[in-house]
């Protein structure tokens, strides 16, 4: 048979898929030009491609400094500092790698680049730190123009750090209250904050980028129990636990320079205030110690109905050591209420640590040749008054140090520390708490010390002290009357101590109960004054433990008993300002009060006249005394 020849219109369709075919074959791939490169979306992934009749540009410059091409291009930007890694793993071809920021084909500066992985493995990987926020133009060539099949690999690590403050969580009272967690990150490092529980609310700040602030509050607990919720913040989990009524720290620790003399802490009750409640705080020794590093401080704070908060200074001595940080502890205890209502919470103590600000040892600021006015008498205020000098008094004592009318400046300066002792301030605060421990117990006895010696001890007179004089500044405004309203409220805490109750129980008659604090003071007060003070007691329509806080402290502040204790006080508050110790402590060599008994007898026998007895001068110029503040 006779073969029919195809009809022309067939032929012609024919040629034209072809060529269509062909011109297809032939194209450049879609991301050979740098405007048109392939986006990469992700911390991480896969793409696969050719650079089969790939072209170079005008202006493109020789990827890894080989000669190529044949360059496709891919576009990734990174959500945040970090380390992006580009490989071409699974290519067919010889490859050469680059990645640059820019955004213009002539106007590129590679920030890595590489043509073979190794000398077998024609492959290129890449690893170059990235900004936040920037575009990386990723270039991938064939090595002297080859040409084939391109797998691309990119994975990306955040250099982020995430932290927060406070760093371990917070704490919430039963009361709704906002607070704040601050996010600690790097610029560009983005986040975002969820609550997980329903009393968690975020009121501000669900997503930040770099450092920022979360804004929350809790809603009220309706639970006599603690609660417990969290946040994610970052990936990472913030807690936050939710309690009843707690008497607690506001910090767990905190850090003072020597130089500022003093670290103020605060004290604060979580929950309703809804009535008075008291708690008592002590500093500890650490590597610290309370008689040279920082000043002992102990004592109650009283929170009446709606207090919130209370603060307690604690003096940090400034001496000349150059020494390594040390600290000590501040720690609450015996909260009284209801305990049903009230309890120590978490941090129930701070530590204090101490940062010394001298690079070398200097002299002694308290003796010559180093002898600093300053020091001296703000110390002096800390040791016998309890607080921070008054701009005034510190003017006037140090200039008295250098300049008191003597030729001798160490008259001078005895005279200064003497007026300590013996001023208004002083007299009205640590004399009266000896006293009224004098004629509330009595006299005790030491080993070896003929006769008796004083019953009160330095913890016990540290808090009372410190309780008599709190905001007193004799000369300032409205000085008398804030003592005066101390001194009642110190005697009415005073006679409700168990100790006290238990001396003077309230099955004791009105006579037995005077007749026992006159016993006490060696029968200072006169026949004529008990009986007055029974006649006081017996009229008096005030509740039976105020009329007992009166009577006391009239005991106590007697003018016979004054005068009959003063030797026997001065000498011992010269152990406890100068010394910060009782009579017996270490390191005195016997363990008991002959040191204070060997004074004692010398202020005799010179008729209470200290500076002819020499005891002033003697504190001052000990070793001991010195070597709290420098070599």
């Amino acid at each position: 048979m006779t073969k029919r020849s195809r009809p022309l219109a067939s032929l012609l369709l024919s040629v034209l898929l072809t060529a269509a075919v062909s011109a297809a074959a032939l194209a450049p791939p879609a991301n050979d030009n740098f405007a048109n490169a392939t986006t990469l979306n992700g911390n991480s992934g896969f793409v696969s491609g050719t650079n089969v009749e790939a072209t170079k540009e005008a202006g493109e410059p020789n990827h890894a400094g080989v000669a190529g091409g044949a360059s496709v291009w891919y576009r990734w930007q990174a959500p945040s500092p970090g380390t992006l890694t580009v490989n071409t793993s699974g290519s067919n071809f010889n490859t050469t790698l680059a990645v640059y920021p820019g955004a213009a084909v002539g106007a590129l500066t590679s920030v890595g680049s590489n043509d073979d992985v190794s000398g077998t493995d024609h492959t290129s990987r890449v690893s170059v730190t990235v900004n936040a926020g920037t575009t990386y133009q990723i270039a991938v060539d064939g090595s002297g123009g080859e040409t084939g099949s391109v797998a691309l690999n990119w994975s990306f690590t955040s250099s982020c750090f995430y932290s927060f403050n406070p760093s371990a969580g917070d704490g919430f009272n039963a009361d709704a209250q906002p607070r704040t967690i601050t996010v600690i990150t790097q610029t560009g490092c983005p986040w975002t904050a969820v609550s997980n529980n329903s009393f968690l609310t975020i009121d501000s700040g669900a997503s930040g980028n770099g450092t920022g602030l979360v804004s929350y509050s809790a809603a009220a607990n309706p639970s006599l129990f603690a609660r417990q919720g969290t946040f994610t913040i970052a990936g990472r989990t913030y807690s936050v636990i939710q309690t009843g009524r707690q008497m607690q720290m506001s910090a767990s620790s905190v850090s003072v320079s020597e130089a500022a003399r003093k670290v103020t802490l605060t004290v604060y009750q979580t929950g309703s205030p809804v009535s008075a409640v008291t708690v008592n705080y002590a500093t500890a020794d650490g590597t610290a110690g309370r008689r040279g590093d920082y000043t002992q401080t102990l004592g109650t704070l009283a929170f009446a109905a709606g207090d919130k908060s209370k603060t307690v200074t604690v003096f940090v001595t400034d001496d000349v050591f150059a020494e390594p940080d040390e600290s000590f502890t501040f720690n609450l205890s015996n909260p009284f209420n209801d305990p049903n209502f009230i309890s120590i919470g978490s941090p129930s103590s701070t530590t204090v640590n101490i940062q010394s600000d001298d690079i070398t040892t200097g002299l002694n600021p308290v003796t010559d040749p180093g002898f600093s006015p300053d020091f001296f008498v703000r110390q002096h205020y800390v040791d016998f008054l309890n607080r921070e000098a008054d701009p005034s008094g510190l003017t006037y004592w140090t200039n008295q140090t250098m300049s008191c009318g003597s030729p001798n400046v160490e008259v001078c300066r005895i005279n200064v520390s003497a007026a300590f002792l013996v001023s208004i301030e002083f007299q009205n605060s640590g004399f009266l708490a000896y006293r009224m421990y004098k004629a509330a117990y009595g006299d005790a006895t030491s080993p070896g010390v003929a006769g008796t010696v004083p019953v009160i001890r330095l913890e016990d007179f540290l808090p009372d002290t410190q309780r008599i004089g709190r905001d007193v500044i004799v000369g300032a405004t409205g000085w008398e009357a804030q003592l005066e309203a101390n001194k009642q409220a110190y005697a009415l805490e005073f006679v409700q101590r168990p100790r006290f109750q238990a001396a003077f129980p309230f099955t004791m008659s009105v006579g037995e109960y005077v007749d026992k604090l006159i016993a006490n003071t060696g029968s200072a007060i006169s026949p004529a004054e008990r009986d007055q003070l029974i006649a006081e007691m017996l009229a008096n329509n005030t509740p039976p433990i105020s009329r007992r806080a009166s009577v006391l402290r009239k005991v106590a502040e007697d003018a016979d008993l004054q005068a009959a204790e003063f030797n026997r006080a001065f000498v011992l508050m010269a152990y406890y300002g100068y010394l910060r110790r009782n009579p017996d402590d270490p390191p005195e060599p016997a363990s008991n009060f002959s040191g204070w008994k060997f004074w004692l007898d010398k202020l005799n026998q010179f008729n209470g006249n200290y500076i002819q007895a020499e005891i002033v001068k003697a504190f001052l110029s000990s070793a001991e005394y010195r070597q709290r503040f420098g070599p």
